[in-house]
């Protein structure tokens, strides 16, 4: 029923262990896609050395990117459900069986999520998770945090949702599964099981989470390309523009406190303009003007504030003890 779509890219160090988890899987009703991004390393080598399950395919092609290894692994899947697992991270054993459980329950839905753990190089856990959510499958509103809801390797669509959108957008090198995540949000509704069923690795070699100093310039290009698409959908889910503008200022501020005032400036500059108009004028004359950055400051704290107060998810990861 599952079709669990993994892209490769030099990943030899870790791409065993991924597939691994798999395999381990309760429910078994699936076939794994791994699509060779024109892999320079041994990677299919060990693949095809520790594995010889028919369920596993490789599907090769030139250098392109995760983006379009991902959109590749969608078109050569053999089933409707989809789950996205990267070459470094890792499933549950009940992942499947629970999106499973997801899927039955909320047979309209296009996108199902989940909580997930972190895994950080010293063997730290910490859990995305929050006691908002209880302990049952639900339909949420996506917008109200995508950064808690969703991330690479803790997601599941159906492959007749994916056609709805342009699939993965080729080209980014961060961000490009926000995109598409959002972009899925905007047109189908989305289920969310609060168990933590996925691990995502952190700070690992050859991970893009790794800090990049031009972040600022990927998330403008990312807000521009998700604000696009929410404009061709007919400006669905108003809830969008309110944690839009709630990121967009936590970013500004991080910049203010070090005083960083050019890449305050890249923000406003390069922000699609219709969506500055959703700010308060003045609001963006005080972040152009240095003199102004405390009352600017105190402002985003106050939005913040009045953030939080609504309820949202807030992503505060909790350390746990270290797992096995």
């Amino acid at each position: 029923m599952f079709s669990v779509v993994i892209p490769l890219y030099n990943k030899a160090h870790t791409i065993v262990n991924t597939i691994q988890t798999v395999m381990n899987q309760t429910y078994s009703d699936f076939e794994v896609v791994v699509v060779n991004d024109g892999s320079t390393d041994n990677s299919v080598e060990v693949i095809q050395q520790h594995f010889s399950d028919s369920r596993i395919r490789i599907v090769n092609q030139q250098n392109q990117g995760v983006s379009a290894a991902r959109n590749k692994g969608v078109e050569s899947s053999k089933n409707e459900l989809i789950a996205f697992l990267d070459g470094d991270d890792e499933l549950l054993p009940e992942f499947l069986s629970k999106m499973n459980e997801s899927v039955e329950q909320f047979p309209e839905a296009g996108m199902y999520c989940c909580a997930g753990l972190l895994r950080y190089p010293d063997g730290t856990h910490c859990l995305r998770a929050s006691k908002k959510y209880g302990c049952s499958i639900q339909l949420i509103n996506y917008f109200e945090n995508p950064y808690f809801f969703t991330n690479s390797s803790s997601t599941v669509i159906r492959k007749s949702a994916f056609y709805k959108t342009a699939g993965f957008p080729v080209g980014m090198k961060i961000n490009e599964d926000l995109v598409f995540f959002c972009s899925l949000a905007f047109v189908v509704p989305v289920a969310y099981c609060p168990l933590p069923l996925s691990v995502y690795l952190k700070e690992i070699e050859g991970h893009a989470s790794v800090a990049n100093p031009k972040m600022h310039e990927y998330i403008v290009s990312r807000v521009n390309q998700i604000y696009y698409n929410w404009e061709k959908t007919g400006k669905q889910n108003n809830m969008f523009l309110v944690f839009t503008r709630y990121e967009l200022r936590n970013e500004i501020l991080t910049y203010l406190k070090v005083k960083d005032f050019n890449k305050v400036g890249y923000i406003l500059n390069h922000l699609d303009k219709n969506l500055l108009q959703y700010f308060p004028l003045l609001e963006l004359f005080a972040y152009k003007i240095k003199w102004l950055r405390i009352p600017a400051i105190m402002h985003i704290y106050i939005t913040k504030l009045i953030w939080k107060s609504g309820g949202y998810p807030i992503i505060q990861y909790k350390k746990i003890s270290n797992r096995s």
